[in-house]
């Protein structure tokens, strides 16, 4: 096989993220953050491990979808419904997702995520709030995607993320159950160990 001129796929956020600063001001939404791959690269200082990502995420209040849906529409822009919950808007260099996560109760979730994202990244001179680490652990092991399980790996390594929180979180949003599974997670990261107390954060 001559691989002499293939291409590695590449995907550059910033003009996702400049026009969404744009478009989510003009649909007069002020509360959103940044969830996905994207906040994983704000959390990560290798850059080895900023793993492709085809679109950005951003978490938008439930109800909020139909002003973004009202507004495409009306520049006759390309989206599609997302099964989870939101839509995807996809013109030519903009790969954007609105995500509510209306389904299976997790709104909340999305809704408290916004609400502690007190974290910001520039992009020109607009500043992006970003999903709290915290907040980002309980959205991977919601999902149960192989790729989302492989991410929640990473975050469950840093030292900064505050595990004791992340625990209260996924309880209170996901249920009990869900909370063991993120258990499953930590011992495996050695942040919980069969005795004694996790590694948190101060």
């Amino acid at each position: 096989m001559n691989t002499q001129n293939k291409r590695f796929q590449t995907f550059d956020p910033n003009p996702s993220l400049k026009y969404v600063t744009s478009l989510l001001l003009e649909a007069g939404i002020t509360q959103y953050a940044l969830i996905g791959k994207l906040a994983m690269w704000v959390n990560l200082d290798d850059e080895s491990q900023h793993q492709y990502t085809k679109d950005v995420d951003f978490a938008i209040l439930l109800g909020d979808v139909e002003k973004i849906e009202n507004l495409v529409k009306k520049k006759q822009l390309n989206f599609k419904q997302l099964r989870i919950g939101g839509i995807g808007l996809r013109e030519s260099s903009i790969n954007v997702d609105f995500i509510d996560r209306r389904l299976h109760g997790v709104a909340p979730l999305f809704h408290e995520a916004i609400e502690h994202a007190t974290e910001f990244v520039s992009v020109e001179q607009e500043s992006i709030p970003v999903v709290a680490l915290e907040y980002l652990v309980a959205m991977k092991i919601v999902s149960g995607e192989p790729k989302d399980d492989h991410d929640l790996k990473i975050l469950l390594s840093l030292e900064k993320l505050n595990y004791g929180e992340a625990k209260e979180i996924v309880v209170k949003h996901l249920g009990p159950i869900t909370g063991e599974r993120l258990e499953v997670f930590a011992r495996a990261a050695n942040i919980l160990p069969k005795h004694g107390p996790y590694r948190h954060s101060q």
